[in-house]
């Protein structure tokens, strides 16, 4: 998300100009005795298929495909926008976030739905993901990009504040 030319510090929510990323990110479920360390394969796989079903179902919404990542320990999808850095966008995206989060967070994998300040850092694919200890089947590994679509059409703000809405029909053009 942008921020001005000139800002010399680490970015604060206001200091974001517009929104131009929607990050939905899907972490592993794990046993509270590993809840900080890194995941397993089979934590990891299960974490795919919950992001495969919410891309699945954003998609039957006319939401446009995402740019997937694998974050090291689960997965991300960071869909393109275009929409103002204000209240009701926070809002909007808040609930969509907790709405899926209700649908998909389970076992398999849970909903990250913290991150929906306009300031939000995720990993860059290509770095390390160190957090917590390492140890034999948790290992770091990389944030890697695993797909990009070759159209980035825009989530608009009505697909997104129909997706927080309980039992929302599609959005239509």
């Amino acid at each position: 998300n942008p921020v001005p030319a000139t800002l010399h510090k680490a970015a604060a929510n206001g200091d974001v100009i517009s929104r131009r990323w929607l990050y939905i990110d899907v972490d592993p479920f794990k046993p509270e005795e590993f809840v900080n360390d890194p995941s397993t394969e089979s934590e990891k796989s299960r974490t795919g298929v919950v992001c495969d079903s919410i891309n699945e179902h954003l998609q039957s919404l006319g939401w446009p495909a995402p740019i997937i990542t694998d974050s090291g320990n689960g997965f991300g999808m960071f869909f393109r926008c275009d929409l103002p850095n204000d209240d009701l966008t926070k809002l909007a995206y808040q609930s969509a976030l907790r709405k899926l989060s209700e649908q998909f967070s389970g076992p398999n994998g849970t909903v990250d739905k913290s991150i929906h300040n306009a300031a939000r850092l995720a990993k860059l694919p290509g770095t390390w993901a160190r957090k917590g200890k390492e140890s034999e089947g948790r290992p770091h590994r990389p944030c890697k990009l695993l797909h990009v679509p070759s159209v980035l059409d825009c989530v608009t703000f009505e697909m997104l504040n129909a997706v927080g809405k309980k039992d929302a029909p599609p959005p239509t053009d």
